[in-house]
């Protein structure tokens, strides 16, 4: 897959549409977006909701948020994508597309994980991120385990 023709742009009605229509294999079923509330919320599309498309192939949904100085990403590729052994590549366009739209300079790039989604954890590593720390949630009345990930970022000066 050539990802250099894919670009970030913001969400809008067309796009968040798509994107929550996207249904996933159990146990991944657990990021369905029709679940998640962040990602309809407007005020969010372009400052922090986006997808990475190609005219109007929709590729992936992305979410950024800049929380004191550092960057927390998260993701969703296409289902059909999933488990196509792309995931490290599509990370870093994300990341690369996400750099240069938000002109992030900082040192850390974080992300959050569920600790039992290997499949995203070995991307994330070929992507150059790096365990961190656990947290847990209570989430519907069970407590989750997530790895924090960071990827350490390094700039060169032209």
């Amino acid at each position: 897959m050539n990802f250099d023709v894919y670009k970030l742009v913001d969400v809008n009605d067309d796009i968040i549409e798509e994107l929550l229509s996207w249904k996933y294999e159990k146990p991944y079923n657990i990021y369905d977006l029709h679940l998640n509330n962040y990602l309809i919320n407007k005020d969010k599309w372009g400052n922090e909701q986006f997808a990475l498309v190609n005219g109007g192939d929709i590729i992936g949904q992305v979410a950024c948020q800049i929380i004191d100085d550092n960057m927390w990403v998260g993701w969703s590729l296409k289902p059909g994508l999933c488990g196509s052994g792309i995931g490290d590549l599509f990370v870093k366009k994300c990341i690369d597309e996400l750099i240069s739209l938000k002109k992030y300079s900082g040192e850390y790039i974080f992300l959050k994980v569920v600790d039992w989604n290997k499949r995203a954890i070995k991307a994330y590593e070929k992507a150059g991120f790096m365990y961190y720390r656990n947290t847990e949630r209570k989430e519907d009345d069970k407590l989750v385990r997530y790895f924090i990930m960071k990827k350490v970022m390094m700039y060169l000066d032209n």
